[in-house]
């Protein structure tokens, strides 16, 4: 079995001679991203599963924060459970949401330099940035959110730069401002995609750890920006 995926545009893929020979094959399934409404029905049923349920309000502030990609909808779910039973609860609030991801409150345009000096693996730096950012009241989770955030674009731009994309057209096709483009092709322009997903993958770990383990999330990103 083969997965394929791509973070463009349906009509984007039309122009691919791989996608379009994919098409006609007798076993192919497509699966095109979710709506608002798809995402919000299949996070709610995740959260189910472990007995936890959620209104329909905070859930449309989570989808707000979360977007509707499925993967990251699994495991934000299972994580977000996760952490609702660890407090003793059975319904998901929107304190809990805002412990979890990201909110309105942070810009991202305070951590590029963050992110820049984590890609970049320049531990100095980015511990004194992480430091200075918990100073100012921005919470771990949130930093740790903002990164695998900013992090799944740069991979996303490494890729389209692989691939021969015009850098003209990416804040398009990956729906991003020209700004965090800017930003985002700098970063990439320094690494690869192999040593971009393997960080990724670290932020991925140490997401879980900030949410099940009883680490203080201070003490859990700071491992990881060490490793």
């Amino acid at each position: 079995m083969v997965i394929c995926y791509e973070p463009v545009a349906e009509k984007d893929l039309e122009k691919s001679i791989l996608f379009q020979f994919l098409k006609i094959q007798p076993y192919t399934k497509a699966y095109p991203a979710m709506n608002q409404a798809q995402a919000g029905q299949y996070f709610a049923s995740e959260l189910a599963k472990h007995e936890v349920s959620i209104t329909q309000q905070t859930l449309n502030h989570y989808l707000t924060q979360l977007g509707t990609e499925t993967w990251l909808l699994t495991t934000e779910a299972h994580k977000l459970a996760a952490y609702c039973r660890g407090k003793g609860q059975k319904t998901v609030t929107n304190e809990m949401v805002n412990e979890t991801i990201t909110t309105n409150n942070l810009s991202e345009t305070k951590v590029f330099d963050f992110t820049d000096s984590f890609v970049a693996c320049n531990h100095k730096q980015t511990l004194k940035l992480f430091r200075d950012l918990c100073a100012d009241r921005s919470h771990p989770l949130q930093l740790n959110a903002i990164l695998l955030k900013q992090m799944r674009t740069i991979i996303a731009v490494r890729d389209a730069l692989d691939r021969g994309e015009p850098t003209a057209r990416l804040a398009t096709t990956l729906g991003i401002h020209p700004f965090a483009l800017a930003k985002a092709v700098a970063a990439a322009n320094k690494t690869n995609i192999t040593a971009l997903t393997s960080t990724f993958h670290k932020l991925i770990k140490a997401d879980a750890k900030l949410k099940y383990s009883s680490i203080h999330p201070e003490d859990a990103l700071c491992q990881t920006f060490i490793e």
